[in-house]
């Protein structure tokens, strides 16, 4: 059948096809129809329509096959019969607004589903995070948990974002001891110096046979002071103390007697809950960690209440670096003559704690921090601040801390091990100039903080210091950590030099 445009045609004559009733009307400008020979059966028609059909010429013809007629009135038009009915229209227009109601309440429905759906998505999402929160704030601080802002084993990469702030991660409790990444070497038996306590492959986790799990005072639980199972507990009567040898804000440090054994025992003296959770946080991670280059936790002592807590660690004769080096001129105690050697031992000590996964950042390393013996050399102490520390605490814990942090934790940045780093350059000119760092300038505090933040500062070795010494305290202090060596380099640098010796001088201390 040819195609015909509506508006141009004026007739039409199809024949032969199969035709609906409805289809008389689909051109409406048309004046003539003749559509014999299509079988049109019954047709009904409105009022409007069959008006339509009686203004067609006489000539049309519709050629209904019947007039039977079910609804509506029988009339005949053009020699045909058709079944005049409005009810037609309603029904088509009902059938239209049927199925746009349809459609309408179809609608609804699923946008009612996917407001139902994101709701009680929102809950579960916000009763998930609650789970959680209560979760950890009922867990203990189990050995070798990591704090905030404390850990992180992904070296930098760049200074803008790879330095993992210590991280808002949460450690895995273990009733273990930290495990090393991989075995440590014995460096400190290579350099030709004497081997005190136990290697690594030889350490045990520490036992305790008893475990509190017993409130803090005041009655409220808290996480950080419930005291790991790693931590021998010591009665309180077995610990004689003879003489107060240091004393701090929080805490002071006595000279004891455990059986026949000289012991440090540091004393918690405000019981204050943020103090009481810092203390045992701290004696947690002692009995998590096992390296002859660390102080070594005996153990513990405290009350059923934790009101009163101690805690009791190995004593060490020559009292701190820094009491050494002022005791002791650089003619006197010299890089040759035990200097080298106990920085090997530091070095020691911040590649275990880097080598432990996850990695452990000490954050405070200064010679303050480094105790010394006469017999076994220097071990690394106070890990304290081996948690998070805000650039409002750095810049105001004076002395003892300021100076010796690396730039990007005072600008508040993310950071990594390499951070220890940099307080390592900071220790090698303390050790070759025997003074504080900066100690010359008579800068502020605050002052000698903005410049070192902005990388216009750093301290600075004598001009008697060693070649080798120089050279790593500039690589130590490099502005942009990723330039920094790692702990295992330096211990290298410092194994391969003939500066590391069997100390033979009797060292003075303030």
């Amino acid at each position: 059948m040819t195609s015909v445009t509506d508006s141009d045609a004026s007739s039409l004559r199809p024949r032969g096809n199969v035709y609906s009733g409805n289809d008389i009307f689909r051109t409406l400008s048309m004046c003539y129809r003749n559509i014999a020979g299509n079988s049109i059966s019954s047709v009904t028609v409105t009022s409007t329509q069959y008006s339509f059909l009686r203004k067609l010429s006489s000539e049309s013809s519709l050629d209904i096959t019947t007039g039977s007629c079910t609804t509506g009135t029988a009339t005949d038009v053009l020699d045909s019969v058709v079944c005049v009915s409005d009810d037609a229209a309603s029904s088509s227009g009902s059938g239209g607004s049927s199925s746009s109601g349809s459609t309408l309440i179809i609608v609804i429905i699923v946008l009612a589903v996917v407001v139902v759906l994101g709701v009680g998505g929102f809950f579960f999402y916000r009763r998930r995070v609650k789970n959680q929160q209560f979760v950890l704030s009922n867990t203990p601080d189990m050995v070798g948990v990591a704090t905030p802002h404390s850990i992180n084993s992904t070296p930098a990469r760049n200074r803008a974002g790879s330095r993992g702030r210590a991280s808002s991660q949460q450690r895995p409790p273990t009733a273990g001891a930290r495990t090393p990444r991989s075995s440590i070497p014995n460096l400190f038996q290579l350099a030709g110096l004497s081997d005190h306590g136990k290697k690594m492959s030889d350490a045990q986790p520490r036992r305790s046979s008893v475990q509190s799990t017993l409130p803090i005072a005041g009655g409220h639980r808290s996480r950080s002071s419930i005291i790991s199972g790693n931590v021998v507990q010591i009665p309180m009567e077995e610990i004689n103390y003879t003489r107060k040898i240091a004393k701090g804000a929080f805490g002071e440090v006595w000279l004891a007697l455990h059986g026949k054994d000289l012991v440090a025992v540091k004393k918690l003296i405000t019981v204050e809950g943020t103090s009481v959770q810092d203390f045992v946080s701290e004696l947690n991670l002692l009995a998590s960690l096992s390296h002859r280059c660390i102080l070594t936790l005996i153990g513990a002592c405290w009350d059923d209440e934790l009101t009163d807590i101690q805690i009791v660690l190995e004593y060490m004769d020559s009292g701190d670096l820094l009491s050494v080096l002022r005791g002791n001129p650089p003619s006197v105690l010299t890089w040759e003559n035990g200097k080298a050697a106990y920085c090997v031992q530091v070095c020691e000590a911040i590649y275990y704690l880097h080598s432990l996964q996850p990695a452990l950042i000490h954050r405070d390393i200064k010679s303050r921090n480094i105790l010394v013996d006469s017999q076994k050399g220097a071990k690394l102490s106070d890990f304290g601040e081996s948690r998070e520390r805000t650039v409002a605490r750095t810049m105001t814990a004076g002395v003892g801390t300021a100076r010796w942090v690396a730039p990007e934790i005072i600008l508040g940045e993310d950071y990594s091990e390499l951070a220890d780093i940099y307080s390592l350059g900071v220790l090698l000119t303390e050790m070759d100039t025997h003074q504080i760092p900066y100690q010359t300038l008579g800068l502020e505090e605050s002052m000698i903080v903005q410049q070192v933040a902005v990388g216009k500062l750093r301290p600075k070795v004598s001009d008697t210091c060693p070649e080798i010494i120089r050279r790593l305290t500039h690589e130590c202090l490099q502005y942009d950590p990723s330039l920094r060596p790692s702990a295992a380099r330096v211990l290298q640098t410092l194994m391969a030099s003939s500066l590391v010796r069997r100390p033979s001088v009797s060292l003075a201390a303030d």
